[in-house]
């Protein structure tokens, strides 16, 4: 399952169990003909770095307080049964395990950034909102995704299948036998804030989410027409273009070229638009010989590899602003004239929609392409996720009514 809102992803879970609950950082750099390298994004180290007239945090009182706060963290995780029920969605039991699972996980991920808890739960976020009000929200929201993947399968009247069942039993057999038994598992569960139920019954829920979208649109879109992804491709403003595109960098030194080097390499650029202009009032001819041209002179070479059909995408598109506008600007079948950008000269030729053309939007487990049927599947079975979540009813269970997370955190009075 593709770009769901809801990622429980079991092999992140397993992975944090096997590793300690260590992160990681994915990326790559591309290649310098992609239609428009991506912008690099700052880490937590720049993003968050201290302003000049503030001390840093020295090394041994962030030791102590990731400390505390991961000891409040735990404190407040034994304070409940994990079985006890907390409250009631859609008629649904939520644990105290399977709730406070993502609460848990949304402090610790802002524990990456503040090593700190929040002081005072009750402070006020937004207008109208306190942080501790957002905390539950979230916490709650993502509840409600299992709850309405479990309350679909039912109104659908499909199940898990009996390898859906294996897989999830052969996730848990590889956790014992990498710590040597069930008990070694369920220790290191439990200090990472996390009981067997709800570790299995999260990894459950994806799959049953899965399973809806499956019945619903295919994983993959297949149940979806041609007629239906192009609609929805064309409301949601994707075009797709495939471009000539001569390099204006050094492969040597890796210094823009100039005078009769980038003089050279505009000249072929406009004898490549002569020779296909004369072909524009016969669009089946322009494209056979385009995509020749294409093969054999543009030195896109990554864009040839990943997208031999062209460049499927949108106006938020991460690419050359003078490709972009160009591309918008043809109609079908039309030819540009030679484009100038920041790394040298393109002709678009713009190509009608197909359900099977990769986007430049990726699976964000695999990193692979998505197809436009894909990515059609993907946003309308998150449109009614959304939908289903926003019309959940939550019942809290007697006790929880007004959970006040600065006494379940034990946060010190602030004397305000």
């Amino acid at each position: 399952m593709k770009k769901l809102t809801a990622i429980f992803l079991c092999a992140l879970l397993t992975l944090s169990l096997l590793s300690g609950c260590g992160r990681t950082e994915a990326g790559g750099e591309p290649s310098p003909a992609d239609p428009e390298p991506a912008a690099e994004t700052a880490g937590p180290a720049e993003t968050d770095a201290p302003e000049e007239d503030q001390e840093p945090v020295a090394e041994n009182d962030y030791e102590a307080m990731m400390e505390e706060a991961y000891a409040r963290l735990s404190s407040a995780w034994h304070s409940h049964d994990p079985a006890e029920p907390v409250c009631r969605i859609n008629g649904q039991a939520v644990t105290w395990g399977s709730f406070f699972y993502f609460l848990n996980d949304y402090l610790e991920s802002m524990l990456y950034y503040t090593a700190a808890l929040p002081e005072d739960f009750n402070a006020e976020l937004t207008e109208g909102q306190t942080i501790g009000e957002y905390f539950l929200n979230y916490t709650l929201s993502h509840n409600k995704y299992i709850a309405c993947a479990r309350e679909k399968m039912d109104e659908l009247g499909i199940a898990l299948t009996g390898e859906d069942e294996a897989e999830i039993g052969q996730v848990w057999d590889t956790l014992v036998e990498s710590y040597g038994s069930e008990e070694a598992v369920l220790q290191q569960m439990d200090e990472v804030n996390l009981d067997r139920e709800t570790f299995l019954g999260v990894i459950r829920s994806n799959m049953e989410l899965a399973a809806v979208m499956g019945e619903l649109y295919g994983l993959d879109g297949e149940k979806m027409t041609a007629e239906q992804v192009v609609s929805w491709a064309e409301e949601n403003g994707y075009v797709r273009a495939e471009h000539i595109f001569y390099y204006c960098f050094s492969d040597e030194t890796g210094l823009p070229l100039e005078g009769e080097e980038k003089a050279e390499k505009l000249s072929q650029a406009e004898a490549a638009l002569s020779e296909l202009s004369a072909l524009s009032a016969d669009p089946e001819a322009l494209a056979a010989r385009f995509a020749e041209l294409m093969s054999v002179r543009s030195e896109d070479l990554g864009g040839l590899m990943s997208f031999p059909e062209g460049y499927t995408f949108t106006n938020e598109a991460a690419m050359y602003p003078e490709f972009k506008e160009a591309a918008f600007a043809l109609e079908e079948y039309g030819l540009s004239d030679v484009v100038e950008s920041s790394a040298g000269y393109h002709i678009l030729l713009r190509l009608p929609l197909t359900p099977e053309g990769l986007t430049m939007e990726q699976d964000s487990n695999t990193g692979d392409y998505l197809s436009l049927r894909q990515c059609a599947a993907n946003e309308l079975f998150n449109r009614e996720l959304l939908s289903w979540i926003g019309d959940a009813e939550v019942e809290w269970e007697s006790g929880f009514e007004n959970l006040d997370l600065n006494a379940l955190f034990a946060v010190k009075d602030t004397g305000e």
